[in-house]
């Protein structure tokens, strides 16, 4: 049983309640062995990565800090999101080691393809 504190506002303290029972379901039926690694292989990925250094540039140039921090965070959420939820979905559609197969063939033509263009 999860244990809630008082608050005086009612409406209040429904919302840490469902706060608190979001998140404890969630931690309760975490992988932590698959969290681990997708977060390590994602941090490795993009370290030095194109969007880092915009976000580099954009902070640089700029004296809003936190503007540019805020964004890059949401902008890397909804990013990281789409592919979760598109990831899901073809996962469903197709066997799982296809979608890995594809998806690395995409990355090697995308990286193929920077090497080979103009400019």
């Amino acid at each position: 049983m999860i244990r809630t504190r008082k608050i005086h506002s009612s409406g209040l303290n429904r919302v840490f309640i469902y706060t608190e029972r979001f998140f404890a379901k969630i931690f309760h039926d975490m992988d932590w062995k698959v969290f681990t690694a997708t977060f390590f292989t994602i941090f490795i990925a993009e370290m030095g990565d194109k969007t880092q250094l915009a976000a580099f540039s954009a902070s640089a140039s700029s004296k809003a800090t936190y503007s540019v921090l805020l964004a890059v965070v949401l902008a890397l959420a909804l990013a990281g999101s789409l592919g979760v939820l598109a990831g899901n979905y073809l996962g469903n559609l197709i066997d799982p080691i296809w979608v890995k197969r594809i998806s690395g063939l995409l990355f090697i033509l995308m990286g193929i393809w920077v090497l080979l263009r103009k400019g």
